[in-house]
């Protein structure tokens, strides 16, 4: 069955979607919508405006928001469930999709979505470094306790990826990275996590797509970023101190 879903390409959301359909083999018709701009004909479909929302004829009402996506993908298709095998392993992934779909959204991504990708498509004046500042920073926490999930596994939750998780994860880092900022020189887990994730069909086909008027960082979608000329560099100096 064939079904429409409204997305962005920056959107960390739609990207979460979108490796979630091409791992379960699911085909849908996608349609870019620029969110901000509040289009009427988007609007009424969904008020709140936001990106992904499904349409599907099993559902005379569209779906919208990434936990109610997430939940009408459970119930519609079938397979292995999305978010987990046991009731001990759905409640720890719904704990850590909160915390990267709520928690690290509001705040770090969509501040440098707002204020680096959303304003310079718009053309809307500087981005405002206040916002910029506090997220980086909230992002270095974040860092860390990604590096805290990881410990000696090579991937968030298992050594073995199998976790939605480690997309939610990805699709927020990935917007900053587009951008270049995530500074990844100081944290080599996980550096080799997210070349493990970019390795992957899945995640990749997200990185193939350009935002109009943006060029992505040079390292953006290569695999091997973690091996850069930079981090060589940055490593002879620091010898060298």
């Amino acid at each position: 069955m064939i079904f429409k879903i409204y997305y962005h390409p920056i959107c960390p959301f739609s990207r979460l979607l979108r490796c979630i359909l091409f791992e379960k083999k699911i085909t849908a018709e996608l349609i870019q919508e620029p969110f901000w701009e509040r289009r009427i004909e988007f609007l009424q479909i969904n008020p709140l405006c936001q990106t992904p929302t499904i349409i599907h004829q099993n559902s005379k009402y569209p779906i919208s928001g990434i936990w109610a996506v997430l939940e009408f993908l459970e119930e519609i298709f079938e397979g292995d469930s999305i978010l987990g095998d046991n009731l001990e392993i759905r409640a720890n992934n719904r704990y850590l999709l909160d915390w990267f779909c709520n928690k690290f959204f509001n705040e770090i991504t969509k501040y440098i979505l707002r204020e680096k990708i959303i304003k310079t498509m718009l053309r809307s004046g500087a981005p405002n470094s206040k916002f910029i500042i506090a997220a980086k920073k909230n992002l270095s926490y974040h860092m860390e306790y990604i590096e805290y999930l990881l410990g000696e596994n090579r991937y968030i939750t298992n050594d073995i990826f199998s976790n939605i998780v480690d997309f939610a994860a990805a699709t927020q880092l990935s917007v900053l990275d587009y951008v270049g900022d995530v500074f990844w020189k100081q944290d080599s887990r996980i550096k080799i996590w997210y070349s493990l994730m970019k390795s992957k069909q899945s995640f990749y086909s997200i990185l193939k797509e350009n935002v109009y008027g943006i060029t992505p960082m040079p390292h953006y979608r290569d695999p091997d970023f973690w091996l850069s000329v930079n981090d060589i560099i940055v490593n002879n100096i620091s010898l060298l101190i």
